[in-house]
């Protein structure tokens, strides 16, 4: 499936969050489920935690990708990494009744096309058993996991960056500010195209 067709298919616009974007962020991690907050910090967590890891995500180094739907945040990945380091551990969560579209399958193909590009050679994801949306969407991208009573850890090796890698993105930053733009000020005559 080409990137057009899973666009197609799942709808809505892909953007970086940026530090004031944290009410967002806190407010799709506070629609996920309770079994969905388990699979995704690996126990049980309050709003109040919620706020500080969404406030803090967005201030380290690493990335925070969002997929927005109707201009509300619904899915996003998290990557935290220290540059100059080769690993880098990456968290997705897509809301539960926007599954099935692709969305989470093209988040794990964008962090790690992004992680590929910052020299991270191994991304690690953690995540329940249970959770078989994101082994589905990791395994999709190449992932191999292992798996205990309760817990799957994956690993998706990358590639060494290239001039491809680099235009890749840079094409899908530029398609997304596009999308976005048109999106949140009005595509036109343009709305058959997105």
């Amino acid at each position: 499936m080409t990137m057009t067709e899973r666009r197609r298919r799942h709808g809505g616009v892909f953007r970086e969050l940026w530090s004031l974007d944290w009410v967002h962020y806190t407010a799709h991690l506070k629609r996920l489920s309770p079994e969905d907050r388990v699979s995704r910090f690996h126990g049980v967590v309050r709003d109040h935690r919620i706020e500080a890891h969404a406030r803090e995500a967005l201030r380290r180094p690493g990335r925070v990708l969002g997929w927005f739907d109707g201009g509300t945040l619904r899915a996003a990945a998290e990557v935290a990494f220290a540059p100059g380091e080769t690993e880098a551990e990456a968290a997705f969560e897509v809301e539960q009744s926007y599954r099935g579209r692709g969305v989470g399958t093209e988040l794990v193909a964008r962090t790690l096309l992004w992680s590929r590009n910052r020299g991270v050679r191994r991304l690690l994801i953690h995540t329940t058993r249970r959770n078989l949306p994101m082994l589905r969407a990791a395994q999709a991208n190449g992932a191999a996991f292992e798996f205990d009573i309760a817990d799957a850890e994956g690993v998706i090796a990358a590639e060494a960056p290239n001039l491809l890698s680099h235009t890749a993105e840079a094409m899908q930053a530029l398609e997304d500010a596009w999308r976005w733009s048109l999106r949140r000020f009005g595509g036109g005559g343009m709305a058959p195209f997105l």
